[in-house]
């Protein structure tokens, strides 16, 4: 079967400049799309108008529906919550007056060059989960950046597990945040804190200690769920 040759022609808003060689054995074009940007599109999806545009065309859609919505710095109260979040995140990264950006900016923490734009930040992130007064952007890699792949919606509760700060305690042979172990097992995070950070005391042997509240054994076996 002889290959078509789409060379000039226009599909949606691009427009196929070449052949591109193939991936696994699918036929690739190279395109420029109307905003200039050159992509490679497979053929299907030309013929079948599945890729119109670099995607450029869904951002512009994605943005209207933004301002429609009051997702911007005009609205009142300074925007929305979404929108002070964004806004939060590049200050504390590139403000030094700000009073976060020694914890940030100075430490080099950095905002990815797509996140210069809202409308882009909200694609990628999405709408807060449910309960989102409850959620804020957390870093998975603490010493990461603020970029797509180390980004996601959290709980405070959530965020603060993954701070620089986080205690860590090692039960089983898996080390997780003593707020973890503390909410498994239904007592304070700080009064375990106290007993193995400053009384020197195992996990096991601190959670006897507050759950029994006496003095025990140095060691006990306790077994933890």
């Amino acid at each position: 079967m002889r290959l078509k040759d789409r060379t000039g022609m226009k599909f949606g808003r691009l427009i196929v400049l070449s052949r591109a060689p193939n991936l696994r054995n699918l036929t690739i074009w190279n395109c420029r799309c109307d905003c200039g940007k050159e992509i490679l599109c497979r053929g299907v999806n030309l013929d079948t108008g599945n890729t119109k545009s670099c995607g450029c065309a869904k951002i512009e859609a994605f943005t209207k529906r933004v301002r429609k919505h009051g997702m911007s710095l005009g609205t009142p109260g300074g925007g929305h919550p979404i929108y002070r979040i964004w806004k939060a995140i590049r200050e504390r990264c590139n403000c030094r007056t700000n009073s976060s950006y020694k914890y940030y900016g100075k430490r080099g923490i950095t905002v990815c060059k797509r996140w210069d734009s809202f409308e882009l930040f909200l694609m990628d992130m999405g709408p807060r989960p449910v309960g989102s007064e409850r959620y804020c952007i957390e870093r998975i890699d603490n010493n990461g950046n603020y970029e797509p792949t180390n980004c996601r919606w959290a709980t405070f509760t959530e965020q603060a597990r993954n701070t620089r700060r986080t205690v860590y305690v090692e039960v089983n042979g898996e080390r997780i945040p003593i707020t973890a172990f503390a909410e498994m097992h239904g007592v304070k995070a700080g009064d375990l804190h106290y007993r193995i950070s400053i009384r020197g005391m195992t996990p096991q042997n601190a959670l006897w200690h507050i759950k029994n509240k006496r003095n025990g054994p140095k060691s006990l076996p306790l077994r933890l769920a």
